[in-house]
Formats: C-alpha cells, sequence, structure tokens
C-alpha cells in the first residue's frame, strides 16, 4: 500500500535522503558551555517567577483552543522528554515529546527544519522549550496532532517548521536522559490523547496476510502501511504502524510469531492513529500468536439491551434504579440507527451540576475465577472527559435504598474520552469481576454541567452483559 506521509514530501524539494546515519557519532552526555548558561538561566528565572512553566497538557489546553495556529506571547516555558528517534530515518523533521519519561499524561510535535536530530534530541533527552514567539497548531490541517512550529504557512491554517536558528534558541537540553518507560495499552484503547506517546502493545502480531512481507514494500515509494492484531479478550482488534520508505530497517522481513511491539502513536497523511517506529529492535515477537477467548463458553448471568424502555423517557426497568444526585437529569432511552440506548445528557439544562446515577438490579456472581462484566460505550460533544465523566462502579451492600449510604468502589473499563469518536458505540473490553462473589449492584455514573457548553456532553452505554465460563 503507498500512503504518501505529508512530511515526506519535502524530500522532493529538498533532501536525497534521509536514511544516511553516522553510526560512530557518541550521543554526548553533557551539554556545552553555551547551552548549559542557557539552562541555568531557564531554571532560575522559573524559579523567580520571571518565566512560568506548563506542562504539554496546560500548553494544549490555553492555546489549541480553536484548533487553529496560535501565537505565543507570554513568557512560558514547556519541559518535556524526548520520545522518537530519526536515527533509522523513520522520523523526518520532527521530534515527539512527553510530559513524563513514565505514566505520561500528554504528548506534543516539534517541527524542525532539520534532520539527524537524533544526535542532540536522543531519546529521553528531557528538553526545556522556550515559547514565547513560537506557535501551537497542526501541520496537516484537521489531524489534531498539536505541534510546536515556527511560523504560520499561507493558507493560515498550517504551521511551519520552526528554522535552524530558531530552534537553537527556543530548544535547551538538560544533562539529563531519562529512560522512557512504554504505557501498555490495548488497541482499542488508544485514541488522540495518546498522541506523541510512548505505547508497548501486547499480545500482538502482524497480521497473516502480511506474512513474508518487508516492513516496506518494495514498490512504495514513501513508506508502507501494515496492519497489527492484537487479542482483547473475546475480540481481535487491528491498528496499524507505518514505515517510512527512507528507513534502515525497511527491507527486514516481518516476524511471523507475535509478541509485543513499542513504538510512538502518530497521525498518518489521512489523518488515521498509528504506531511509528523508532528501531525494529522495538518489535519483540518470539511467541505463539496469542488466541480470543470463545464467546462460547460462558453464559449470560445478567444482560439488558435497553430496548424495552420508551423513547426519550427515563429508563424506568424492573429493579434499576434511575437517580438524579444533583440537578434534574436521569439516564434516559435514546435510539440512534434502530437501536435502543441509554444516555445522560446535560444539554440545555438550566442546572449547574447535574449528576445522574443508573444502577443494576442485584447481580448473584459465583465463585468464579473466570466472570466478566462488559458493555458498549459512547459519547458525543464530550470536550472534557475528566470533568464532563463518565465512571462505572460496583457495590456489594448497597439495597436499593439511599446511594449515599452505599460504599462504591470504581470498576476499570475502556471508557469513551472527548478523542472518541461522536456516536460510535466501542466495547468495554472484559472487566474482571473474579474477585467478588455473592450480590453485586453496578452503577453508571456521570456528571455534566448544564450551564458549560463545553462541560454538557452526553454519553451512551448499551449491550451490557455479566458473562461466566461455563463449568
Amino acid at each position: 500500500m503507498k500512503i504518501k506521509r505529508h512530511s515526506l514530501l519535502f524530500m522532493l524539494v529538498g533532501m536525497f535522503s534521509i536514511s544516511c546515519t553516522n553510526h560512530n557519532f557518541s550521543i554526548p552526555k553533557e551539554i556545552g558551555e553555551q547551552e548549559s548558561q542557557m539552562l541555568k538561566s531557564i531554571q532560575d528565572s522559573i524559579a523567580i517567577g520571571k518565566l512560568t512553566l506548563l506542562s504539554i497538557a496546560e500548553v494544549k489546553q490555553r492555546f489549541f483552543k480553536t484548533r487553529k495556529p496560535s501565537k505565543i506571547t507570554g513568557d512560558y516555558v514547556m519541559k518535556a522528554y524526548v520520545t522518537s528517534s530519526d536515527e533509522q530515518g523513520n522520523f523526518y523533521k520532527e521530534v515527539y515529546l512527553q510530559d513524563q519519561p513514565e505514566k505520561p499524561i500528554a504528548g506534543i510535535k516539534l517541527a524542525i527544519d532539520n534532520t539527524s536530530l537524533f544526535h542532540q534530541f536522543n531519546v529521553g533527552r528531557e528538553v526545556y522549550i522556550r515559547l514565547k514567539g513560537l506557535y501551537i497548531g497542526e501541520t496537516r490541517k484537521g489531524d489534531k496532532d498539536v505541534t510546536v512550529g515556527g511560523g504560520v504557512k499561507e493558507n493560515k491554517e498550517e504551521l511551519t517548521l520552526l528554522s535552524k536558528k530558531k530552534f537553537q534558541h527556543h530548544i535547551i537540553r538538560s544533562q539529563k536522559t531519562k529512560k522512557i518507560i512504554p504505557i501498555v495499552l490495548k488497541m482499542s484503547e488508544v485514541n488522540e490523547r495518546h498522541l506523541g506517546l510512548y505505547v508497548l502493545f501486547e499480545n500482538t502480531f502482524f497480521s497473516s496476510f502480511s506474512e513474508g512481507e518487508t516492513y516496506v514494500a518494495p514498490l512504495d515509494d514513501y513508506s508502507t502501511m501494515r496492519e497489527l492484531t492484537s487479542c482483547e479478550d473475546l475480540v481481535y482488534y487491528k491498528f496499524n504502524i507505518e514505515t517510512s520508505a527512507f528507513a534502515s530497517f525497511g527491507a527486514i522481513r516481518l516476524p511471523i510469531k507475535g509478541g509485543s511491539i513499542q513504538g510512538v502513536i502518530t497521525k498518518n497523511y489521512n489523518r488515521a492513529l498509528r504506531m511509528v517506529l523508532n528501531s525494529a529492535d522495538d518489535v519483540i515477537m518470539d511467541e505463539k500468536k496469542c488466541q480470543v477467548l470463545n464467546r462460547d463458553d460462558f453464559k449470560v448471568l445478567f444482560e439488558e439491551d435497553f430496548e424495552t424502555p420508551p423513547k426519550n423517557t427515563p429508563i424506568r426497568l424492573k429493579d434499576w434504579t434511575n437517580y438524579n444526585e444533583k440537578g434534574t437529569r436521569l439516564w434516559k432511552k435514546k435510539i440512534r440507527d434502530e437501536n435502543g440506548y441509554a444516555s445522560f445528557s446535560g444539554f440545555r439544562s438550566k442546572e449547574a451540576i447535574n449528576i445522574g446515577w443508573l444502577i443494576t438490579p442485584k447481580i448473584t456472581l459465583e465463585n468464579s475465577k473466570h466472570q466478566f462484566l462488559i458493555f458498549d460505550a459512547g459519547q458525543h460533544h464530550v470536550y472534557d472527559a475528566d470533568k464532563n465523566s463518565l465512571e462505572v462502579l460496583f457495590s456489594v451492600d448497597y439495597d436499593g435504598g439511599k446511594i449515599e449510604q452505599a460504599t462504591w468502589y470504581p470498576l476499570k473499563a475502556n471508557l469513551p474520552t472527548e478523542a472518541t469518536p461522536a456516536y460510535k458505540f466501542h466495547s468495554t473490553g472484559l472487566i474482571d469481576l473474579s474477585l467478588y462473589s455473592g450480590n453485586l449492584f453496578i452503577a453508571f455514573k456521570s456528571i455534566n454541567y448544564g450551564k458549560n457548553k463545553k462541560l454538557n456532553g452526553s454519553y451512551m452505554i448499551d449491550n451490557i452483559q455479566v458473562l461466566i465460563k461455563k463449568k
């Protein structure tokens, strides 16, 4: 498959190769005197309040609200750690960063008009970016891959690259190089929040139709997409990696076994999420390919698909609890594409805050190592999933009475965020209930703010099931 990767088009007008690597060059552990003085000046200015240190998440929140290029005029500095490397030729005129070497929250891209950037910006290198005079936006309109650039193109919608002189002034390295610990994610969990982050997929393999193929197809001029498959409970998930035709490992054959793969989450030319490798060494597949669980091996203890309640009315089902802790909004039955589901929304609500609970009837679990909750979830018009939120909780001491008198514990699930495509249901995956037996209640709790248009989005849930493996 031929993919015209936008950044690689510069090759046609400026460079004849990005795969040349000086393997005798050793990355300096220390920085020069001038850079050391610049670093000290930044750190001292932060300490006395002359410069304000912002996280990557804060930079995005402040300067990417309209999703159009925004010039930074304040005295701000951003600290981050390098996650990408162009040493093997798989990245071009870009450096990806994340806010912490381990358990990061946000990532961002630097667009730099230079190559062989790994000499200065090795993976794990701590850097400080003086933001005043730089721009925040996208290098490809609409891809949401938030970038720090040097200016704005004539179309006033995309960023230009940082010139060599400019990036040397604005991007200051520290002496520190930290080990980047990848975030372990399921493919189904990856969304735009993970752009720029270093991620590890486990239980994965290259799809069978790629057997015998190389990372880059011989006739592809720019780059090649290869499909990965992962085993997630009952379902096989797919995700693409993209490899530049100029990557030094492009001619290596793909592994035929299973295992793990790690790389940086980015967007491709078509604005779809993908993984990009720093090196083929980041692929460790020497195990038997994984297999998903067989749905026929499980029986259903409890299920609800919300088809029976009347449309656009509060959900009233036998032994269910639909309760508004704050505000007047309740969970309602909605229909879209002839499918019924439960929805909680703050749209056109006059209340400052709405908190709604939807609680299942009592579910009696067995003493089994293989029992799970699974359901479908979605969102629309959610712009901040941390505040306009959805939670899944359970209680063993709820008696159908006052919710506040029971003890509720959170369940970890793959829930929608603002990055989840609107009105699209996805499976939460199997949520382990094997530690519990006896009576259990499961609650879906959502919060929105009716007077704030950015925090009154809606959540959707459907096809709730509790499964247990047959004996």
